[in-house]
């Protein structure tokens, strides 16, 4: 049984101007990620690191935003390895309602 988790991104036209990335040859890439902040250090001494920091104590429940709404409808889309993950880029832009009444514009989706 195989399971793969699709996440939303959400687009904010910020594409390309991210602060990491996972290129070895880039002064954003691995090697470096220690140095582009403060706050990233482990990354310079630890194995694995990312700058990505899910620690459970962070971690907010938020009780009253309601069922996430699932409804998915065919559409055109590209699936694209990044190496580090694959996205799926949509076609053209597709709205969703996920939360409550906020529509949110899906340009991609990653694991």
């Amino acid at each position: 049984f195989s399971h793969f988790s699709f996440y939303v991104a959400i687009d904010n036209g910020a594409e390309g101007e991210r602060e990491f990335n996972y290129d070895e040859g880039s002064a954003k890439g691995p090697g470096h990620w220690g140095e582009l902040r403060s706050e990233w250090s482990m990354c310079n001494s630890g194995r694995m690191q990312s700058p990505i920091d899910l620690l459970n104590e962070r971690v907010e429940t938020v009780s009253n935003l309601g069922k996430l709404n699932r409804d998915y409808k065919p559409s055109n889309a590209s699936l694209i390895n990044r190496g580090h993950d694959m996205m799926v880029r949509t076609v053209t832009k597709e709205q969703v309602k996920l939360i409550r009444e906020a529509v949110h514009d899906v340009s991609c989706l990653h694991r």
